[in-house]
């Protein structure tokens, strides 16, 4: 099956719980979201998981200094942005590396059929 790889530039966003829709937060993690979806969408990753498929996704986590948002934040985001069913997500690596030269994720994503 392909694999498909893309980066999200810096700033990162996450996950954010309890902002009313309305609020300049929500909107900016809104417009983070569909940039997320827009790099996917170039490099090709599907709009959904096939039914009899499951999804491995692997994400890299660049901080200019220290890590300023948990990367469990920053995987949500990525999730939710990727696909509106994210049950299909079978296995998801993620790591972080701090004091780089810049912030930025770089995603891979790969189906393989079900187990």
């Amino acid at each position: 099956m392909a694999n498909w790889s893309f980066e999200i530039p810096g700033p990162l966003s996450g996950f954010i719980v309890h902002a009313q829709p309305w609020t300049e937060k929500a909107k900016r993690y809104i417009a983070y979201k569909r940039l997320v979806r827009l790099k996917a969408n170039v490099a090709g990753v599907p709009q959904e998981i096939p039914d009899d498929m499951e999804a491995v996704v692997t994400i890299h986590v660049w901080w200019k200094r220290k890590a300023r948002i948990d990367t469990s934040n920053i995987l949500k985001a990525i999730e939710d942005a990727l696909w509106a069913r994210d049950r299909g997500i079978a296995q998801v690596n993620v790591s972080r590396h701090e004091h780089s030269d810049e912030e930025k994720a770089v995603v891979s994503v790969r189906f393989r059929k079900k187990r």
